[in-house]
């Protein structure tokens, strides 16, 4: 064995050799030489490795020759040492040769240029010379023995994938750009070749070094399972945190261009609605009366606030120290299918593409951590789930708290994304039927259900006190769904003249429910539409190209990411051999998952195209309406990387670091019954703090201001009561949100407002939300974001024109009047 493996490096290495030799001296020379020094040196060293790989290929000709060096290799004491240095060489010059952006950007692409075919090299041959040391300790039963399990499973999934593609091909549904705005959506954040084996490249050393250091220690496995275990949880967790917080967040849709008078960055569109109801439950100004969108989600906002207060920045950090936990419990799911290396590079890889996603945020349509959007509270909530999940089914009795524990985590995540409401019946079959489970299946379900209502029955309960209609959120969602249930998607239904809440709704689920039988096709069209292409956007996001062309360089390249130009389900240049190779890959880390764990190991795939399917009934599809599940995506494709790789430790030491085995004989986890108080006492919290937080007045306010104006003699009392008794006229006061300076033809624009004069816009929250148009010529010098004023102006409707404005914060006192001056008179 190891006689061929030499002559074969020996053979790469020679042609590998020529082949540098042939490009370095074809590259163009500097002015004064064809080839400089250093190109010279290059060259003379390329020349001697030539020479040693002929005399190798020839010296280990005979097996006598390789019997003797195979006997040394077993005599050398610190050989899986001196591998791991190899490897670690190896591994670091093939990912500085895929990094050429860094090359670029801190030196120069010339240098890159000239050293690529010597990283290339000095990678080659430092992985055979690794691979060498370890062949006398190999053994195929640890490599092949497995594989024998997976190649059914496999082909199954593969014969899927192709089913698919013939399908899209004959009929071109999930191609067919379905016009629902923003449901239509890109695919998921791409992460590139060079960052898929930089994960693995670290995680295989880690791995392996974490092997070496255990073959020359004592102790028990499980004390070093858990240090292991900590130890790579927070280094994920640590890693998220940091690179997250520091990665510079380009402008976008939820988050646009910072303006005068703060230049601060502002939530928008559904990111505001967000947080400013988190303002709503921090102040207690009329939270208590309205229907709340992802209640729970709000709730967190608002606890960011309180900690990190009203900054933006403050508060999307202490988010990102929550949201950071993401790749820390992909780890531990991943861990319980097949090994840890695959949930490292999982979660590695996370990491990497949220990364991605924030400094891409400015050039495709994305969700990431340093938005205020629910997209990933939701993913990190189906994590836990499913690694509950996995937890439970891998007991052979089910444990009744645990079981609660998975019911309350489902109800809490269904209210930040009641669409997660769809894995129900998902759960509940994968407790009712599996041959494992020693409890009466319908007990187990029940019990599921039970912690389910325990959390959303006080929601439930509050907003049927409220409208009379029975929901986790408002009409938001039903208004999103009806408009898309019709031949016209793009108005959203408004509410009658004199509708109530409970009638208009009733009334959407009646158009929704009419539409689906008046027109069966169109329904089955979209929802079918939307599910391939769901399916086709979460296929194309890892590794697209086998390239080192950076997140940003692959965006400008492929359609994927194009929102204009759609992509129309054609394989663009050079992607088909990797989305095939990826295809492979991920259903190889289907069939592994299988074989280790039997129908476990498909369950996370069914929480994948269930919630998918899911998405596709409320007619929306891909970027991040798949956030919450397409992250197990990368799960599977993780799981067949580190395959081999994983098994290295093995050569090496009798004892690995493997996930320990449950003990069916072990009663209930004390901690499981406080994890659930706890997770019952989140999710009525919010409720809690509705009722406790006291209502914040602003009468005192009003009285300041009409005192500055008066004192000031900006208006005299007689001007200032007479302008109240106009039929438009109001005098207002609540807490000034998101102030921004809208221009003629600004970047800044919205449907309801003016748009042919300068003004300062902001948001007055107080029993209800106000727009405030302020008419200035000039942005104010200040004007704080979340301080507390009134408004004295003219209601249009829509908005309010403010007149003057009375500011107060830290002790400050402040008037603005509008500019240019008017009467004072309302239309």
């Amino acid at each position: 064995m190891i006689q061929k493996s030499i002559r074969v490096f020996s053979v790469l290495t020679f042609c590998s050799g020529v082949a540098a030799i042939s490009y370095l001296a074809y590259l163009p020379g500097d002015a004064q030489h064809n080839l400089s020094p250093y190109r010279m040196v290059s060259l003379a060293g390329i020349f001697a490795l030539l020479y040693l790989s002929a005399i190798i290929f020839f010296r280990y000709k005979s097996s006598e020759s390789a019997d003797r060096l195979t006997e040394r290799i077993k005599g050398f004491k610190s050989v899986d040492l001196f591998s791991f240095m190899l490897f670690a060489v190896s591994l670091t010059a093939w990912v500085a040769f895929l990094y050429r952006d860094l090359w670029t950007d801190h030196f120069s692409d010339l240098i890159y240029v000239r050293l690529a075919p010597i990283m290339l090299i000095g990678s080659l041959v430092s992985m055979q010379a690794g691979i060498v040391l370890l062949l006398p300790h190999f053994d195929f039963k640890q490599f092949i023995n497995p594989v024998k399990t997976i190649w059914r499973t496999s082909l199954v999934v593969l014969g899927g994938f192709a089913g698919i593609a013939i399908f899209i091909s004959f009929t071109g549904i999930g191609f067919s750009e379905d016009n629902v705005g923003l449901n239509w959506g890109i695919a998921g954040v791409p992460l590139t070749f060079a960052q898929v084996n930089l994960v693995l490249s670290i995680g295989f050393l880690l791995s392996f070094l974490i092997h070496i250091i255990r073959s020359r220690t004592t102790g028990k496995h499980l004390r070093w399972s858990l240090i292991f275990d900590i130890g790579v949880f927070i280094i994920l967790w640590g890693s998220s945190v940091i690179l997250w917080s520091n990665q510079t967040m380009d402008p976008s849709h939820f988050s646009p261009k910072p303006t005068a008078p703060n230049y601060e960055y502002y939530p928008s569109s559904d990111a505001l609605l967000f947080d400013k109801m988190s303002y709503h439950l921090s102040a207690g100004v009329g939270f208590s009366e309205t229907l709340v969108r992802r209640p729970l989600y709000v709730g967190l906002v608002s606890l960011f606030h309180k900690i990190g207060g009203v900054s933006y920045d403050r508060t999307v950090f202490v988010q990102i120290l929550f949201l950071a936990l993401i790749p820390a419990f992909i780890y531990l799911l991943t861990t319980k299918l097949p090994n840890r290396l695959a949930g490292f590079v999982a979660g590695g890889l996370l990491i990497l593409r949220e990364t991605n996603a924030i400094d891409l945020s400015g050039k495709i349509t994305t969700s990431h951590a340093k938005l205020i959007m629910s997209d990933l509270p939701a993913t990190l909530g189906v994590v836990v789930f499913v690694y509950a999940c996995i937890i439970l089914f891998t007991k052979p009795k089910h444990d009744k708290w645990l079981l609660l524990i998975i019911g309350t985590i489902l109800g809490l995540i269904a209210l930040v994304r009641a669409q997660v409401l769809i894995l129900t019946p998902l759960i509940l079959l994968f407790t009712i039927f599996p041959k494992q489970n020693k409890n009466k299946p319908f007990i187990s379900s029940g019990i599921i259900l039970i912690g389910l209502i325990l959390v959303i029955t006080p929601w439930a309960w509050r907003n049927w006190d409220i409208s009379g209609t029975f929901t986790l959120g408002d009409t938001g969602e039903t208004m999103l769904m009806a408009r898309n249930y019709s031949l016209n998607p793009i108005k959203y239904p408004q509410p009658l003249a004199g509708e109530t809440v409970a009638d208009y709704s009733k009334r959407l689920s009646h158009d929704i429910s009419s539409f689906i039988f008046e027109y069966p096709g169109n329904a089955a069209f979209f929802i079918s539409n939307h599910f391939i292409h769901s399916l086709a956007t979460s296929a194309v996001y890892i590794a697209p190209l086998y390239t080192n062309d950076s997140p940003k360089t692959l965006i400008s390249k492929l359609p994927f990411w194009d929102i204009r130009n759609v992509w129309d389900g054609a394989s663009p240049r050079g992607t088909l051999l990797p989305l095939l190779c990826n295809l492979v890959i991920l259903a190889i880390g289907i069939g592994l998952a299988r074989a280790e764990n039997k129908e476990i190991g498909l369950y996370p795939l069914m929480v994948f195209v269930v919630y998918q399917a899911g998405n596709a009934l409320v007619r929306t599809s891909g970027w991040r309406f798949a956030l919450p599940v397409d992250w197990i995506i990368l799960m599977y494709y993780s799981i067949a990387l580190s395959y081999a790789p994983s098994k290295v430790g093995l050569l090496i030491t009798s004892n690995p670091l493997t996930t320990p085995s449950n003990d069916s004989s072990k009663k209930t986890n004390p901690v499981y019954p406080l994890i659930f108080i706890l997770l019952f006492i989140v999710g009525i919290s919010v409720l809690l703090a509705e009722k406790t937080i006291p209502e914040q007045k602003f009468d005192y306010l009003i009285d300041a201001s009409r005192n500055k104006l008066v004192r000031e003699n900006i208006l005299t009392s007689d001007q200032l009561t007479k302008y109240l008794q106009q039929k438009n006229a109001v005098l207002i006061s609540g807490i000034a949100l998101y102030p921004r300076y809208f221009k003629p033809n600004g970047a800044l624009y919205s449907e309801n407002l003016p748009s042919d004069f300068k003004y300062l816009h902001f948001w007055l929250i107080n029993k209800g939300d106000t727009q405030i148009v302020l008419p200035l010529q000039k942005p104010p010098v200040f004007f704080p974001h979340a301080s507390t004023v009134s408004v004295l102006g003219c209601d249009h409707g829509d908005y309010v024109t403010a007149w003057a404005v009375f500011i107060q914060k830290d002790n400050r006192e402040e008037v603005i009047l509008r500019e240019p001056s008017s009467m004072f008179v309302c239309p």
